[in-house]
């Protein structure tokens, strides 16, 4: 699923409240990575993959080896993000 442009990308209360806490240079590459996923929501450097069990339907894509996003695509086109944090995050939600 190639992604648009005109992609939105809406923010949940979960991942604003843990992304404010960030340091600014984590920031900066959620911001890169972000642009990516709206171009192509499976560019290589994002390995996107759908998560399993509990997380049925939410998809993941990396940041930096020690962060991740986890995210929906909505039907209207547009994508939430659920959370972001380490690898251990998937036990949080």
């Amino acid at each position: 699923m190639e992604g648009k442009e005109g992609v939105r990308i809406i923010f949940g209360s979960r991942f604003l409240r843990v992304y404010k806490k960030l340091p600014p240079e984590t920031q900066k590459k959620i911001e890169v990575k972000s642009g990516l996923l709206r171009i192509n929501h499976f560019h290589p450097s994002l390995h996107a993959h759908k998560l399993h069990g509990e997380l049925t339907g939410f998809w993941a894509f990396s940041v930096a080896h020690d962060c991740r996003i986890i995210f929906l695509f909505l039907d209207d086109g547009n994508i939430l993000y659920e959370s972001v944090g380490s690898h251990d995050l998937y036990d949080r939600l």
